[in-house]
């Protein structure tokens, strides 16, 4: 039986499907009977596209080292205090009370 060829299009194409699929919690086996792509291409390929391919739109960087670049300030915080809220145990189960807002 003769196999049939795909253009590299249509490869990427796959690809690029297997990995929206696997980003939207399916499993690889239930993604590949579609795709007709095995586990293995599909590494491959994400290592090459992630890690070794630059990319134009990312100043001609991997996405692996513009990921890197994008890291937080040595000032910022991932949880400032300004965000979080302190509510007092009785306005929470006393009706009518006003929960308590920022504290600093």
């Amino acid at each position: 039986m003769q196999q049939k060829r795909h253009s590299a299009d249509q490869i990427i194409s796959n690809l690029r499907q297997v990995d929206v699929e696997l980003g939207k919690g399916k499993k690889f086996l239930k993604v590949s009977n579609k795709s007709e792509i095995t586990e293995q291409t599909y590494e491959r390929w994400q290592m090459d596209y992630n890690y070794h391919r630059p990319h134009r739109a990312l100043d001609y960087r991997t996405p692996a080292a513009f990921a890197a670049d994008c890291v937080l300030p040595s000032f910022a915080t991932l949880n400032p205090s300004e965000h979080s809220l302190v509510f007092e145990i009785d306005s929470l189960t006393q009706p009518g009370t006003k929960a308590g807002g920022c504290h600093h």
